[in-house]
């Protein structure tokens, strides 16, 4: 075949082929009412983004005065205080090890982990604030740390109730206790 009767074919298929056309609409779309006068009026986008944030400027404030409330705590500071020594810990290694066998390389790659993590854009200080309140958190479920604050000193709680335990007896033997009761009578 040659590339002339290539050509026609194609363009006899293109002619043949019928143009994909939308289907006519029978019916219109109803139309939707606009508000009559004093009914609620749908807010501007504008005021959307507004309310948006200063709903989440409200929550980033709640969340602060939570964050300050549990830091207040002496045992928090001292977990927090932990937190930071383990976090540092390649820092003061790194210098303790330079001192005692005069390494470079460990005062190098200790003062460019403190130069890191001390820098403005990193998170080293809410990582650690969240890491020592998920520490509490544990201890407290577990038992180890005492009741938050009562609700009299006003202080903010995220706390539930302390969970309790489910008797495992009571929920194996459930079904079985329904099966024996739906038998007998």
């Amino acid at each position: 075949m040659s590339d002339r009767e290539r050509q026609t074919r194609i363009e006899n298929r293109r002619r043949n082929r019928q143009p994909d056309r939308p289907q006519e609409r029978t019916q219109e779309r109803p139309r939707r009412p606009r508000p009559e006068e004093g009914s609620l009026k749908v807010p501007e986008p504008k005021d959307k983004w507004r309310l948006k944030f200063e709903e989440l400027k409200a929550k980033v404030i709640k969340f602060g005065k939570y964050v300050w409330t549990e830091c207040k705590d002496w045992r928090t500071l001292v977990l927090l205080g932990i937190v930071m020594i383990l976090a540092y810990t390649p820092v003061w290694l790194g210098y303790l090890l330079f001192h005692l066998f005069k390494w470079k390389w460990c005062l190098a790659m200790a003062t460019g982990y403190m130069l890191f993590w001390a820098g403005p854009a990193t998170p080293f200080i809410p990582l650690c604030i969240a890491i020592t309140l998920a520490i509490k958190r544990v201890l407290w479920t577990r038992g180890m740390l005492p009741e938050p604050a009562n609700t009299e000193e006003k202080r903010v709680t995220v706390y539930k109730k302390r969970p309790q335990q489910k008797k495992k007896k009571d929920s194996f033997l459930k079904p079985v206790l329904d099966l024996l009761k739906y038998m007998k009578s």
